[in-house]
C-alpha cells in the first residue's frame, strides 16, 4: 500500500495571530494578559484513550495522547467545524466524528478517509498549544512567551520529596471568577465561619498579625495561629497550645500553595490552581502532597477536601460583584485581609506584589507643571508630566507626556485611553469645585491633618517664597511678607480648623482623598 503523503510544515510558524475566542467573556486587553500565563486544563489520568474536551479563557480545547505525548489543540475540526472531542482515538490519532479525519502528533492531520492517497492541505492541521504534565495535571498556555527558556509552571513544595504521597484530587467547577476563588483560598479570617463543619473553630476566630512578603512570582505569607487543621470529630485534634504554621506561596495570577506544619515533622501541601474557564466559571485543580497517613484510602482525601472546597464554593458563587473588584477601593478591608488584597491592577490581572511599598516621587515646577515618577516592583518606572496650560482663568489645557521602561510593545492607544480615563475622573471633580480658582490663603479651606500626611491622598498645588494672600474685604491680591522658614507647628484634623502659630509659606497641601 502506498504511503500517505503529508505536506511538510513551512519555515514560518503554523499558528495564526492572536485572536479572541468566540463569545469571549473577557475584555480584550484582560484576555491578552491572562493568556500569557500557564494554567491546568485536565487531569493527566483522564487523558488516556480518547479525546478530552477542555476550556480555558473561553477557548474550546481538545486534549489527547499520541505515542506518549500530550497534544492540546483547538477543539474544532478544520474541515467542517465539528468538535474533535466528539470523536474517537484509533491509536494513531484522534478521529473526527463527522468525516473521520485523523489528527496525530503535533495536531497534524495524517489521514483523510475520503481521499487517503492525496496530499493533505496545510489548512487541515490543527492549531496547537504547548503542553506540560506536572503534579498530575496537564498545563497549557494560550499565548506563550517566545523568549521563555522554560514553561512558567508554579512550584509545589515537597511534591517530589521522598516520603511524600502524591495525590491529585478530582477537579471542581465553581461558577465564579478565578480571582474570587483565589481570594477565598488566601483568606485566613473565614475558617471559623465557612469551615465550621470541617476544620474551623467558631470559638477561635481571632487573626494574629502577619505580613506578606514579595517574591519573584507573587508573594508569600507565614501565618501562625492556634486554629488546627484536623477534621472535626477527630479525637486528637492536636497538642494544646500548639501554634500552627500555614505557609502560603502565591504564583500570580491564580495559583497558590499552602504548606501546613502539623505537630512534629508532619507536613501537608495543597496547591490551589484556579483555571479560568471563562470570566464567570473556574475549574479548580488541587494536587496534594503529605508525609503522614499515607496508608489511608486516597478516596478519604478526595472526600474531605471536596467538602472544604464546596464550603468555599457556596460563598464564591454568592458574592457580588461576581468578578473580583480590581480596584481595592470598591470594597471595605480589614487588617486580616492582607493575604488576599493588593495583588491585582485595576483592569490588570497582576496588580503587583502584596506588601510592596509603592514610591511616587512628585517634582513640582512652579507655577503649573509637575512630574510624577512611579516606582513599580523591580526596575520598572513610569514618569508622567502634568503640564497645566492656563488657557484662561477658567479654562485649562492639560498636556501629559509619559515615559516608561515596561510594556513597550503594547499599543500606544492603550496608554492614551487609560490615562484619558484617569484625567477625566479628575476633570469631573475639578470642574465642580468651589471656588473655581484655588484659594491662595490656606486658611480659607480646611486642612485634613498634619502637614505632610493630610488625608489619604495629597496633592502639592503650590510652593512660593513670596506668598499671595487673598483679602476678602479689600478684594484684591497683594504680596504677603516673605516667611522663608515657615513651619506647621500644630495643625488639627477637624474640618474648619485654622493653622495655629505661623502661616505656612512653603507648602499648600490640599486633601483630595
Amino acid at each position: 500500500m502506498a504511503s500517505i503523503p503529508v505536506l511538510q510544515p513551512p519555515s514560518a510558524p503554523l499558528n495564526p495571530p492572536i485572536h479572541l475566542p468566540l463569545h469571549c467573556t473577557f475584555d480584550a486587553d484582560d484576555w491578552n494578559k491572562l493568556a500569557r500565563h500557564w494554567y491546568p486544563i485536565a487531569l493527566s489520568r483522564e487523558v488516556v484513550d480518547g479525546p478530552v474536551a477542555a476550556k480555558l479563557l473561553d477557548e474550546l480545547l481538545v486534549v489527547y495522547r499520541i505515542n506518549g505525548q500530550v497534544v492540546v489543540a483547538n477543539d474544532l475540526c478544520p474541515h467542517r467545524g465539528t468538535p474533535l472531542s466528539m470523536g474517537g482515538h484509533d491509536g494513531k490519532g484522534i478521529t473526527c466524528a463527522y468525516h473521520g479525519l485523523r489528527f496525530g502528533e503535533g495536531g497534524r492531520c495524517n489521514m483523510i478517509p475520503a481521499q487517503p492517497h492525496d496530499a493533505i492541505p496545510q489548512k487541515l492541521h490543527l492549531r496547537t498549544y504547548p503542553a506540560v504534565e506536572s503534579y498530575g495535571l496537564i498545563w497549557t498556555c494560550l499565548r506563550p512567551d517566545p523568549d521563555a527558556t522554560a514553561p512558567d509552571i508554579p512550584e509545589m513544595p515537597h511534591w517530589n520529596d521522598p516520603g511524600f504521597q502524591q495525590i491529585t484530587c478530582p477537579s471542581l467547577d465553581i461558577f465564579g471568577f478565578a480571582g474570587r476563588q483565589m481570594e477565598g483560598f488566601l483568606d485566613v479570617a473565614h475558617f471559623g465561619f465557612v469551615h465550621a463543619d470541617t476544620f474551623g473553630d467558631p470559638n477561635n476566630t481571632i487573626v494574629p498579625p502577619y505580613n506578606p512578603k514579595p517574591t519573584e512570582k507573587g508573594f508569600e505569607v507565614e501565618y501562625w495561629s492556634s486554629v488546627g487543621n484536623y477534621p472535626i470529630g477527630k479525637e486528637d485534634r492536636g497538642k494544646v497550645g500548639f501554634q500552627w504554621l500555614r505557609h502560603f506561596r502565591v504564583h500570580l495570577p491564580f495559583t497558590a500553595t499552602l504548606e501546613i506544619h502539623f505537630p512534629g515533622e508532619a507536613r501537608l501541601v495543597i496547591m490551589n490552581a484556579s483555571s479560568p474557564v471563562s470570566a464567570k466559571v473556574t475549574r479548580l485543580f488541587a494536587p496534594i502532597a503529605r508525609n503522614f497517613d499515607t496508608d489511608l484510602p486516597v478516596q478519604d482525601v478526595y472526600d474531605f477536601n471536596d467538602k472544604i472546597f464546596r464550603e468555599d464554593k457556596r460563598i464564591v458563587e454568592a458574592q457580588k460583584p461576581e468578578c473580583l473588584p480590581l480596584d481595592p477601593r470598591l470594597e471595605a478591608h480589614i487588617m486580616a485581609d492582607r493575604s488576599s488584597v493588593g495583588n491585582y491592577p485595576i483592569g490588570k490581572e497582576d496588580r503587583g506584589k502584596a506588601g510592596f511599598e509603592w514610591l511616587r516621587h512628585f517634582r513640582v515646577h512652579l507655577p503649573f507643571t509637575a512630574t510624577l515618577e512611579i516606582h513599580f516592583p523591580g526596575e520598572s518606572r513610569l514618569v508622567i508630566m502634568n503640564a497645566s496650560s492656563p488657557v484662561s482663568a477658567k479654562v485649562t489645557r492639560l498636556f501629559a507626556p509619559i515615559a516608561r521602561n515596561f510594556d513597550t510593545d503594547l499599543p500606544v492607544q492603550d496608554v492614551y485611553d487609560f490615562n484619558d480615563k484617569i484625567f477625566r475622573e479628575d476633570k469631573r471633580i475639578v470642574e465642580a469645585q468651589k471656588p473655581e480658582c484655588l484659594p491662595l490663603d490656606p486658611r480659607l479651606e480646611a486642612l485634613g491633618g498634619p502637614l505632610g500626611i493630610v488625608g489619604r491622598h495629597q496633592q502639592i498645588v503650590g510652593i512660593a517664597e513670596g506668598r499671595r494672600v487673598y483679602e476678602p474685604e479689600v478684594g484684591h491680591v497683594q504680596e504677603a511678607l516673605h516667611l522663608a522658614a515657615g513651619e506647621a507647628e500644630d495643625i488639627d484634623g477637624g474640618a474648619g480648623d485654622l493653622l495655629k502659630a505661623r502661616l505656612i509659606p512653603v507648602w499648600h497641601v490640599r486633601n483630595i482623598g
